[in-house]
């Protein structure tokens, strides 16, 4: 799941990222999206209440499916959601589909030692 900030919320809560990305799962029978953010919890999350802990404003996030739809909307809303296959790693990677790149369908290996690294921090 991706969590995109806009200019608009950085702007008035002077905040330091433009996204966050984090895995989700379901669990049978839920239709809520379920966070497992290890850098932030150290148990799963339901999306709202992870949402919240990045939103100072608690502001709702539009699902949209295209990184244009974030990118080209950066004052109509706080923030905004993508759901993308867990292959996905860097906002460039999701914004490529849009331009035509082959979908991803599996990691390299670069990618996984670093999001590993990261995951221990």
């Amino acid at each position: 799941m991706w969590l995109f900030f806009t200019k608009r919320y950085i702007r008035e809560f002077n905040y330091k990222w433009w996204f966050h990305v984090s895995p989700y799962t379901y669990l049978k029978g839920d239709p809520s999206e379920i966070m497992l953010d290890r850098t932030y919890h150290h148990s799963p999350r339901r999306f709202t209440r992870w949402k919240n802990m990045f939103m100072k404003n608690n502001a709702p996030c539009t699902e949209v499916k295209y990184y244009s739809h974030y990118n080209n909307n950066q004052e109509a809303a706080y923030c905004y959601t993508i759901k993308s296959s867990m292959y996905y790693y860097q906002p460039y990677q999701i914004e490529n589909l849009e331009k035509g790149h082959k979908q991803r369908r599996g990691f390299l290996q670069n990618e996984l030692e670093l999001a590993y690294k990261d995951a221990l921090r």
